[in-house]
């Protein structure tokens, strides 16, 4: 009888003690378990609270990485398209001329195109000097103005006489391609596509129509380490096609390492913001009336692989013409959609 408790004894201890060890487990394991999801909520937290955390973060997304360029302000969308003939191939810029009428320029042939979009033909061409390499063509006080890549200005009267040539103080190193001009203030606006090696910025100078007279301070400067500039540095951004023959294209592609590469310049006349087209890398940096970068806006690089040309109507429509690499140049009137 003796031994019988004795037996009944040593399992209820034995049962107690399993009990409290399958107790203990349990409780354990919940409170691990709470404490890692503290710890996971409190890291989710931190990257909320600084959005820096995690680049493009937007803290009212589901989807932590919905915004991965924060410096994208919107979008250039093709409303209507023309088709450029092939002489016009590398069509390299455009100026409104008034009466649905645009003029061109391509960067081969001292030629004016004069190009009806009604119409869908060109009317006239103006020729008005030798064969080089043209970028930029503005139209000022019944004349137009033309541009050459290393600095070298014509003002041409419409039936095709050159009645200045200036001599600016830029060269093919400056590589000068955006060429605007500015009815505001009375002015052509120069701007650099390249520069001197390692320069960390792309300066933009002025002309005066009233002095006749250049002006070496620049007006606005795009500095590359801007916090803009520089998160758009990998948006569309493609290797340039340098263009067959063109050492220019080579030389300055190999001087210069910096992302963007300015092609054309046009001011918003509702807004008065600036527009950079960066054609290299199929996007539009868009500055502030002061010249501050305010973001960028992307284009289809299929539908677009070069914009070299922009203008902006009195109405404030804005037009691009593109290259034909391997579509024909065209020019296109765009919608600015804005928002991510």
């Amino acid at each position: 009888m003796r031994d019988y408790k004795l037996g009944v004894l040593l399992s209820g201890i034995i049962v107690t003690v399993a009990l409290a060890t399958v107790i203990y487990l349990y409780v354990g394991n919940r409170v691990l378990s709470t404490n890692k999801l503290s710890d996971s909520n409190t890291q989710l937290s931190e990257y909320k609270d600084n959005s820096s955390a995690i680049p493009g973060y937007d803290t009212n997304s589901k989807e932590p990485f919905a915004s991965p360029a924060t410096c994208v302000g919107g979008s250039l969308v093709a409303q209507k398209t023309w088709e450029m003939p092939a002489e016009l191939k590398e069509i390299s810029s455009i100026s409104w001329l008034g009466q649905n009428k645009v003029g061109a320029i391509q960067d081969n042939d001292g030629i004016i195109y004069v190009y009806n979009l009604l119409t869908k033909k060109v009317e006239q061409k103006i020729k008005f000097g030798a064969p080089g390499d043209y970028e930029g063509l503005s139209y000022a006080h019944g004349n137009f103005f033309t541009l050459r890549s290393d600095g070298l200005m014509y003002e041409v009267s419409r039936q095709g006489e050159v009645l200045h040539e200036y001599n600016l103080p830029l060269t093919v190193t400056d590589n000068t391609e955006p060429f605007y001009f500015d009815a505001a203030n009375d002015r052509m606006i120069i701007g650099q596509k390249d520069g001197k090696k390692g320069t960390r910025a792309k300066h933009f100078f002025s002309f005066s129509l009233a002095t006749r007279k250049f002006n070496a301070q620049p007006i606005y400067s795009i500095e590359l380490n801007d916090p803009v500039v520089s998160c758009g540095s990998g948006l569309n951004a493609d290797e340039e096609k340098g263009k067959k023959g063109k050492k220019k294209d080579k030389k300055s592609k190999k001087n210069n390492t910096n992302d963007i590469r300015p092609s054309e310049l046009a001011i918003d006349p509702k807004s008065k913001d600036i527009f950079i087209a960066d054609g290299p890398n199929q996007r539009i940096l868009v500055l502030s009336p002061a010249g501050k970068p305010k973001y960028y806006l992307t284009v289809d690089k299929s539908t677009f692989p070069q914009i070299e040309g922009m203008m902006f109507s009195p109405s404030g429509e804005l037009y691009v013409s593109t290259e034909g690499i391997k579509k024909p140049a065209m020019i296109a009137k765009m919608n600015i959609i804005l928002g991510k």
